[in-house]
């Protein structure tokens, strides 16, 4: 992945380096309301249709949430797509073809933070960094990615426009605008170190580095005999050098 066009919260391009680009289109839902239904998801697969269309079919399309999809509706977007949507056979089969509903769902509103810093750990551990700081490292991401996002337009009829012009100038590379909405994964990378080293308060430290070696407990001198006469051994022998 080479970067991230972000329009609004709900909705951004995915860029990679080389292939086309990928509009994710992002639906939260509230606990209690359960999977989605067809009759819930044909407002989504309609406008992801639209876009595709609009941008001459030079993306490919996907849908995210929270939630599952019922069985039922996946068994209509695998078969009956058609109906939702206003488009030939044969044009049904090739969007079919570019639309992914990711599975597993996404985390719930209330896991979104604690399942990011988790995943932060994890890059931070594969940057031999210390995972100590994720949260921190985590919280400057969000708020890097929130500062480029613009307010959603009101009607439908904007966002399709807003999308689809945002998919032309990726394809097209030809938009100044998009530098203010453009998150390149090397820069997020880098605001992540700087934000470690500035939490570690020093740099960077290696997570592999050899281990200091343990000095052997005393044990024949008078400091040993005065401590064994009240119970207890010196730090460092087998009775104390426990993890508590």
């Amino acid at each position: 992945m080479h970067a991230v066009v972000v329009e609004w919260s709900t909705d951004y391009v995915a860029v990679p380096r080389d292939g086309v680009p990928e509009l994710v289109s992002i639906k939260h839902r509230d606990p209690g309301q359960g999977e989605w239904q067809m009759s819930q998801l044909r407002e989504v697969v309609r406008d992801l249709h639209m876009v595709w269309r609009e941008e001459g079919e030079r993306c490919r399309c996907a849908f995210a949430s929270n939630a599952a999809i019922s069985s039922d509706a996946a068994t209509k977007l695998a078969h009956k797509l058609g109906d939702y949507i206003d488009a030939d056979v044969d044009e049904v089969a090739r969007f079919q073809r570019v639309l992914a509903m990711p599975d597993p769902p996404l985390p719930r509103r209330a896991e979104i933070t604690a399942v990011g810093v988790r995943d932060m750990e994890g890059a931070l551990s594969l940057l031999d960094r210390d995972p100590r700081y994720a949260e921190e490292c985590y919280r400057t991401l969000v708020n890097r990615i929130g500062a480029v996002a613009t307010e959603e337009p009101p009607t439908p009829e904007e966002r399709i426009g807003r999308l689809t012009g945002t998919l032309r100038m990726v394809t097209e590379r030809s938009a100044p605008r998009l530098e203010e909405q453009t998150l390149l994964i090397g820069d997020l990378r880098d605001l992540v170190l700087r934000t470690h080293a500035e939490y570690a308060g020093r740099m960077p430290r290696l997570l592999h580095a050899r281990a200091p070696s343990v000095r052997e407990p005393i044990r024949e001198d008078e400091r040993w005999q005065g401590e064994t006469r009240f119970g207890s051994a010196p730090i460092g022998t087998s009775s104390t050098n426990r993890c508590r």
